[in-house]
């Protein structure tokens, strides 16, 4: 196997590695008991957590992510948070918040958005079109 070839597959896995360490963060945060102490508010962090994850998610479908590869990540996120809200409807020390999915969703869409624009400057600090 060529160099260039071992070096772009452990970049694939070291993007799908850190899209499951932050959902594996996303899920604690979501499903632990007493992880909500949080010093910002939940909306924030709804938003943040689901912006990250969805900018990981479009890195790691494509390391030059297209407008559909960040829109699958940003659908993909949402459905993972949108399974999470679902699993808390079960816990006994959660609830489901139709807020925390409006709050997802501000965070996937700009996490998609963000991950289209960091593909375009980089691209055109390199001089590519």
């Amino acid at each position: 196997m060529k160099a260039s070839a071992v070096a772009l597959r452990n970049q694939k896995q070291t993007r799908w590695t850190l899209v499951g360490i932050w959902m594996a963060v996303i899920t604690a945060g979501s499903l632990v008991p007493g992880a909500t102490a949080l010093p910002a508010s939940d909306f924030a962090f709804h938003a943040f957590a689901y912006g990250v994850l969805a900018w990981l998610l479009a890195r790691a479908l494509a390391a030059r992510p297209a407008l559909r590869n960040a829109v699958g990540a940003a659908v993909l996120a949402w459905l993972f948070g949108f399974l999470l809200e679902g699993a808390q409807w079960f816990h006994p020390d959660r609830t489901y918040e139709v807020r925390d999915l409006i709050a997802n969703a501000y965070g996937v869409a700009g996490g998609a958005v963000l991950a289209l624009l960091t593909v375009r400057v980089v691209s055109v600090r390199k001089g590519a079109p």
